[in-house]
């Protein structure tokens, strides 16, 4: 199962993407849909990767973070 999120944002409303496992996807406004393929989700505003991921967005707006601390879903390092 996949959980979203919908926060507003300098750069307009955001939509997070989680599973269980980590961060999945942040999809922007005005996207193309087929860009990134989300089936099924279920809207969360309690999802603790949810939550992180929207706290750690809020402070790099606001110049307080240049990094984040997120596990992330379906993420590869190169070979």
């Amino acid at each position: 199962m996949r959980y979203f999120k919908l926060i507003e944002s300098p750069v307009g409303v955001l939509n997070l993407v989680a599973s269980e496992n980590g961060l999945t996807a942040i999809v922007w406004e005005n996207d193309d849909p087929r860009r990134v393929r989300l089936g099924t989700l279920c809207e969360s505003r309690e999802h603790r990767v949810l939550i992180r991921a929207e706290s750690q967005l809020r402070q790099y707006f606001a110049r307080d973070r240049d990094s984040f601390l997120l596990a992330l879903e379906g993420a590869r390092t190169a070979a």
